[in-house]
């Protein structure tokens, strides 16, 4: 009995599907898509940040009595929220605007803008950054005793057209 094992023939590499490549292509995307993702997230919680400092600069704004001192305060504010969420006040700027004065029933703006840089990579030195700007308005409590400033136009207020 003559018993034969069957033979293999050798191919070579024909027919074999790339898979190194494939592995390699997969890594890239990977990382690519995650920078992407982590650049997404920062501007994202450098906006939330943002907006949260104008609300309190807001907030506290409209709760004062006296112009200069509703600046100040207001600011403060706005600076001790950036502190809290992580987002350095030095970054960060502030321009507040009072189309109608300081006074009751007055309209007061602020607006805060700053640039979060993209996710440093190793090979790519200085890539970019994005702007990020919120603006918000609120009305000065028409009802609260208020130390209108010289520039104050009443008949400008929303309330005066009410």
């Amino acid at each position: 009995m003559n018993m034969r094992l069957p033979r293999h023939r050798h191919l070579g590499e024909r027919g074999a599907v790339g898979g190194g490549e494939g592995v390699i292509f997969g890594m890239l995307i990977l990382v690519a898509g995650t920078l992407v993702i982590l650049n997404l997230w920062a501007i994202l919680d450098a906006r939330m940040a943002l907006d949260t400092a104008a609300s309190e600069y807001l907030r506290t704004y409209t709760e004062q009595q006296y112009f200069f001192q509703a600046r100040v305060v207001g600011e403060a504010a706005a600076k001790d929220s950036l502190t809290q969420r992580g987002l350095s006040p030095y970054r960060v700027s502030i321009q507040a605007s009072e189309p109608q004065g300081f006074g009751p029933c007055a309209v007061a703006v602020v607006q805060l803008t700053t640039q979060v840089p993209w996710v440093r990579v190793p090979f790519l030195a200085g890539a970019g950054s994005t702007t990020v700007r919120v603006t918000q308005t609120e009305l000065i409590d028409a009802h609260r005793e208020v130390s209108a400033s010289a520039n104050f136009q009443q008949f400008a207020t929303p309330c005066a057209s009410s």
